[in-house]
C-alpha cells in the first residue's frame, strides 16, 4: 500500500478513536452530573424538611439546579450525538460497520429511547419541584 493512503487511513483511524472517546466522556459526564444533581436535591431536602414542610427558598434553589441541569444535560446530549454522526462518517469511509444506536426496541423502550432517560428525569424533576412549590 502506498504510505500516503496507509498515513491518511491511520488518521481516519485516529479521528474515529477520538470521536468514540469523546463520546465515551460525555456520557460519563452526563451520568456522574445526574448522579451529583439526584443526590443534591435528596440532601437538601432531608436537611431542610422539617415535619414534612419545606420553606419556598430551597425549592426556589432546587428549581434553578434542575434547569440548569436540564440544560447541561441537553447540551451533552447534542455533543454525543454530534460526534456519533462523525463516527459513522468515518466509519463508512473506512468500510467499519455503523453504530447502530437506533436500533429498534422492544415494549416500552419502543416509545421511550435510552438517551432521552435523563431528560426525562429533569422534566419530572422539575415537574415534582413545581408541583411542591405550589403546595407551600
Amino acid at each position: 500500500m502506498n504510505p500516503q493512503i496507509q498515513s491518511i487511513n491511520e488518521n481516519w483511524r485516529e479521528a474515529y478513536r477520538q470521536h468514540w472517546l469523546h463520546c465515551r466522556h460525555l456520557e460519563s459526564q452526563r451520568a456522574t452530573f445526574t448522579s451529583i444533581i439526584a443526590a443534591s436535591i435528596a440532601a437538601v431536602l432531608g436537611f431542610v424538611s422539617r415535619d414534612g414542610v419545606i420553606g419556598p427558598e430551597p425549592l426556589y434553589f432546587l428549581i434553578a439546579l434542575t434547569i440548569v441541569g436540564g440544560l447541561l444535560t441537553a447540551r451533552w446530549t447534542n455533543a454525543f450525538e454530534h460526534h456519533r454522526q462523525k463516527i459513522n462518517i468515518i466509519a463508512s469511509y473506512l468500510g467499519l460497520p455503523p453504530d447502530d444506536a437506533d436500533v429498534p426496541a422492544e415494549n416500552i423502550w419502543r416509545f421511550i429511547r435510552a438517551r432521552y432517560l435523563f431528560h426525562l428525569f429533569y422534566i419530572v424533576l422539575l415537574g415534582l419541584l413545581l408541583w411542591f412549590l405550589v403546595k407551600t
